[in-house]
């Protein structure tokens, strides 16, 4: 390898220090924030938004009227998904609706609830998007 290679790299990595000391100097832990939002929303948001199923929860939910009956929502989540799957040619085998369904309730909507995105109501078991929230996400097969 030679020295600017080595150079270069080094000083990259100084700037990322530098950056992630500057982030960490406006955390929460400090009192500070990044425009309202905090390190750990910001790994929240991070974490809803990485996660294909939560991302096709949010495209769904926006592209409905009111609120989503889960069943109905779960469906179309497990249809885009097997599709998703056959158009990029793996060897997974499709996903179960019953099996999915229990995931979403257990799992994604909860943490979405948790952070504030989504609003459930178990008696009726419909999912819409919180009052106060405005998302728009691209469609999840994209």
């Amino acid at each position: 390898m030679s020295n600017n290679t080595m150079e270069t790299r080094q000083q990259d990595a100084t700037e990322s220090d530098e950056l992630s000391a500057a982030d960490e100097a406006e955390s929460p832990a400090d009192g500070g924030s990044l425009g309202g939002l905090t390190a750990v929303s910001i790994r929240s948001m991070q974490d809803v938004f990485s996660n294909w199923w939560r991302r096709a929860i949010l495209y769904y939910l926006q592209t409905e009227d009111s609120p989503a009956r889960i069943p109905a929502m779960t469906d179309q989540l497990v249809t885009w998904f097997n599709d998703r799957q056959s158009r990029a040619s793996t060897q997974q085998e499709t996903i179960c609706p019953a099996k999915t369904r229990g995931r979403l309730r257990r799992g994604h909507i909860t943490e979405m609830r948790q952070f504030g995105l989504l609003e459930y109501d178990p008696g009726s078991d419909t999912v819409w998007i919180a009052d106060d929230v405005t998302v728009s996400v691209a469609p999840p097969w994209q």
